[in-house]
């Protein structure tokens, strides 16, 4: 795999959801091989991370992340907000089990 950078903030401290990251990564490689393509023209890495950090949740917080316009949208944009989605409730459900 290659390297990324994570986002951090002023003090240092990763914001980038590091799971969440390596899960649509692993979404993005099977897009590659569905698809028959490189995983940077369904995705760069940087995309990922960006979406790993800031969860978009609507279509609007979508295409305000680099790397990610309408035509990505309308190809991907559900699955990646369902993705999204699904991995935050998956840790709330997490958080709540004593």
């Amino acid at each position: 795999m290659e390297d990324f950078e994570a986002i951090v903030d002023e003090d240092g401290e990763i914001k980038t959801d590091l799971v969440l990251f390596y899960r649509l990564r692993m979404w993005r490689q099977d897009k590659m091989k569905e698809e028959r393509m490189a995983g940077y023209m369904i995705f760069h890495d940087k995309t990922l991370v960006a979406f790993a950090t800031y969860l978009p949740k609507t279509k609007y917080e979508f295409l305000n992340i680099y790397g990610a316009g309408e035509g990505k949208w309308e190809k991907y944009g559900e699955e990646i907000i369902q993705l999204i989605t699904n991995h935050i409730a998956h840790d709330e459900i997490e958080e709540e089990i004593p």
